[in-house]
């Protein structure tokens, strides 16, 4: 175990916030991605981190992408925006356009397969299915925690 201060008390929020979640409504995800904002707020670590220590044994690259996009350019209230992952990734387009969704229209109960359709409108690709990228993104939206950022289109 790290004798970092700073990640064992990362460590601790993640688990604490785990035994919070237990309720059925919430996606594996969405949860993940609350948890590693909470750690990311108090404690100070890196979306990075945060994810990758909220995420353990779960690992996956299309909501890690959602997640981190968000992050970089400052569409999660209490997160700053920094450089997360390479410029131009698709789960970070597809999570930025779903954020948009959302916050254009407050109070809308959406599922995840509408909002990955308002998400890929615009891709060339649109056969594509959803991984859980939507779950990030609708957790964060009920969580009160998106906010309007960098707009990449």
């Amino acid at each position: 175990m790290s004798k970092n201060p700073m990640l064992l008390r990362c460590l601790l929020i993640v688990l604490q916030m785990r035994n919070m979640m237990k309720n059925a409504e919430n996606t594996v995800y969405g949860s993940i991605a609350l948890v590693a904002v909470r750690a990311v707020i108090d404690s100070g670590v890196s979306p990075n981190t945060a994810w990758d220590t909220a995420v353990q044994g779960k690992e996956k690259s299309c909501p890690r992408g959602a997640f981190l996009g968000l992050c970089q350019d400052g569409w999660i209230k209490g997160v700053p925006s920094g450089n997360y992952l390479r410029q131009g990734n698709l789960n970070q387009q597809y999570a930025i356009r779903a954020a948009q969704y959302l916050l254009a229209k407050p109070g809308i109960n959406v599922g995840a397969k509408e909002l990955w359709q308002e998400a890929i409108k615009t891709a060339q690709n649109r056969d594509k299915i959803h991984n859980q990228q939507m779950n990030v993104v609708i957790a964060l939206n009920d969580a009160g925690l998106l906010q309007q950022g960098v707009d990449l289109t």
